[in-house]
């Protein structure tokens, strides 16, 4: 769930990206996106992607949006 929704954002502004998942079992979790070089372009607490905290997904939505 958390990594489509960070999926969508990124795809929002680049439509033609190729984004891949990884899982890392460690806590506590967090959301990275890199880029295609492998430069952290955005951080986050997987919590603010959940769908039930509405405001701060909107806000990390729109947080990795201006990153990429």
């Amino acid at each position: 769930q958390e990594f489509d929704t960070a999926r969508s954002a990124i795809l929002a502004v680049h439509p033609d990206a190729n984004v891949i998942g990884r899982r890392v079992d460690k806590y506590p979790i967090e959301v990275k996106v890199f880029d295609g070089e492998k430069k952290l372009l955005w951080s986050g607490d997987q919590r603010s992607l959940f769908r039930k905290n509405a405001s701060r997904r909107s806000q990390s939505i729109e947080e990795i949006k201006r990153a990429v």
